[in-house]
């Protein structure tokens, strides 16, 4: 497991590309990481937009579809909570 060295320093996320220095300070030499507050405003707009998305009952691909081939089967209530977890745990693995 990395460990933080002295010469590592905190990668702040601020909403646009991350150097390759920033992903290595990070994989390599375990500096953490913090949210900006550009980066956070645009996540929270993009939450906004998403929620009021399936709240009016609209189809948005991969957040309330299969997808790929099942692209076409909407996944409704409880198995949309199970199913944007097990993209997470895929996309992290």
């Amino acid at each position: 497991m990395p460990t933080q060295t002295e010469s590592s320093k905190a990668v702040t996320l601020h909403g646009g590309p991350l150097s390759i220095k920033d992903v290595v300070d990070v994989a390599r030499d375990g500096s953490p990481v913090g949210v900006g507050a550009e980066a956070r405003r645009l996540l929270e707009a993009s939450r906004a937009s998403l929620e009021s998305a399936i709240a009016a009952g609209e189809t948005v691909y991969g957040v309330n579809t299969g997808f790929g081939s099942l692209s076409n089967k909407r996944i409704e209530g409880d198995q949309l909570r199970e199913v944007q977890t097990n993209l997470l745990r895929s996309h992290a693995a």
